[in-house]
């Protein structure tokens, strides 16, 4: 074995703790992340005023009275305490969607699409109360822009920040797309009181006032942020963000950027550091359990927090052949390396490398140690998109229920209810090139509640703050 290859699969043995090939690693053994008995979780119930209720427009209204039920699931943070009772932010989406058909306009041009059943709605950062099983909801603000105009979450036009995805109606009708459009995934608290949140389209990262809900500060690819973070698969932009005790900034991509011939077959996610202090940036990379899944685009962060300025808890979670995959790691980022503007030698994107050619360039990641495993907890499902640290034995755990609905083709054409196998071409239903004109997009109540967890850890977590 030459040296380089010996590297490279001690490499792979120090940051999975595991075997696996260089170019497909494999995850850690199920044991490596504990004996699932000896943590406790409290499931908690998440109790939401009739006034938070986000109105449809359309058919929905005939299913959902008074309205979607609001998903605060898409970020957590911890607030602190008060006597006995704990208080958290959370976030929400760009709110109530699902997926569309594939847009044919008339000079044959193609678009992704989604679904809005409430497209007047504003996303919003919410304060949460918990005592004992109980949380409920304080307070809300709808976020607003510097100007004071509703930020939308519908997706925005042409040009920066744009997903190319077209807004849908219930009855096919097309919406116009927004220029304030946000569509938020993760949240955290600074030393002074102010919200920091990511979103997916730009994707970009915003400072909230939370007593309004005022943008105070946007930051940009380009424009604060590393330019590469553009590169993002669409709806898959910045999904976990935590501030660090020192008030640093980390940020992560959602899923793998594609590389400069448009696939998404990286071994790696990026992770942004921003201090605010100074706009300085840096980029690192965090090596996922490829061989877990299907796919690597398939793996996916879900959040993050801060165990200190140099050590993380991160969600990694995603579709496996088996099922879905929902797990905690500790991250230490001192051992990785700066990868802000590195290419590969030929000037394309480091995404199209591989992990033996990543080694040559330099690329050292972070390094991960498994903490806990959700699905062996019984976490039964698909997201966990918030986690919080509220002391050094006890972690919160928040899913996103996406406002309670579930979008299904009503009197499909050949028994094919699949939307996103279908078109939209002169405003009907098209299903391999045969029009559809009885079938119908309906959102309908999922009946999905938020799942809300405390758990105890066996050990304390390292926490500096």
């Amino acid at each position: 074995m030459t040296h380089r290859s010996t590297a490279a699969a001690l490499l792979t043995l120090l940051l999975l703790g595991c075997g696996g090939t260089p170019d497909s690693p494999e995850p850690p053994p199920a044991e490596a992340f504990g004996d699932p008995q000896r943590f406790k979780v409290t499931r908690l119930s998440l109790e939401l005023p009739p006034a938070s209720a986000v109105p449809p427009q359309g058919p929905a209204a005939e299913h959902f009275d008074p309205g979607f039920p609001l998903s605060l699931g898409s970020g957590l943070c911890f607030a602190g305490r008060d006597g006995d009772a704990l208080e958290f932010w959370a976030i929400t989406d760009r709110g109530p969607n699902g997926d569309g058909p594939e847009l044919v306009r008339a000079d044959g041009t193609r678009a992704p699409t989604k679904v809005f059943g409430a497209p007047e709605f504003s996303p919003l950062a919410a304060r949460l109360r918990v005592v004992g099983d109980r949380a409920t909801v304080v307070e809300s603000s709808p976020l607003t822009s510097p100007e004071g105009i509703p930020l939308s979450g519908l997706p925005r036009p042409a040009g920066p920040g744009s997903t190319g995805e077209v807004a849908l109606g219930e009855d096919l009708s097309i919406f116009d797309p927004s220029p304030v459009g946000v569509d938020p995934e993760g949240i955290a608290l600074d030393a002074e009181g102010k919200l920091w949140i990511c979103e997916e389209y730009g994707p970009d990262v915003l400072r909230i006032d939370p007593r309004t809900g005022d943008v105070l500060t946007h930051l940009r690819p380009g424009e604060g942020l590393p330019e590469d973070v553009a590169r993002r698969i669409p709806n898959r932009g910045f999904e976990a963000l935590c501030v660090t005790p020192s008030g640093k900034l980390v940020v992560g991509v959602q899923s793998v950027c594609v590389d400069s011939k448009g696939k998404r077959m990286s071994p790696f996610l990026r992770l942004v550091e921003v201090d605010p202090a100074d706009g300085s940036t840096r980029t690192l990379a965090y090596l996922h359990d490829g061989g877990a899944y299907r796919k690597p685009a398939d793996a996916k962060f879900g959040d993050m927090c801060a165990l200190s300025d140099d050590e993380l808890l991160v969600v990694e979670q995603g579709k496996t052949p088996d099922g879905l995959r929902n797990v905690i790691y500790r991250v230490d980022l001192r051992t990785a390396s700066d990868i802000s503007g590195l290419n590969r030698a030929d000037g394309t994107a480091l995404e199209g490398a591989k992990l033996s050619e990543l080694e040559d360039l330099g690329v050292r990641f972070v390094t991960k140690t498994p903490v806990l495993d959700l699905r062996a907890l019984g976490w039964d499902v698909e997201k966990a998109e918030g986690l919080a640290i509220v002391d050094a034995k006890t972690l919160a755990v928040i899913a996103d229920h996406d406002f309670g609905l579930e979008t299904r083709l009503l009197e499909p054409l050949d028994g094919n209810d699949d939307v996103e196998d279908y078109t939209l071409e002169d405003g009907v239903l098209h299903l391999e090139g045969k029009p559809a004109p009885e079938a119908k997009l309906r959102m309908l109540p999922s009946g999905e509640p938020t799942t809300f967890w405390l758990i105890e850890l066996p050990e304390p977590l390292p926490l500096k703050r």
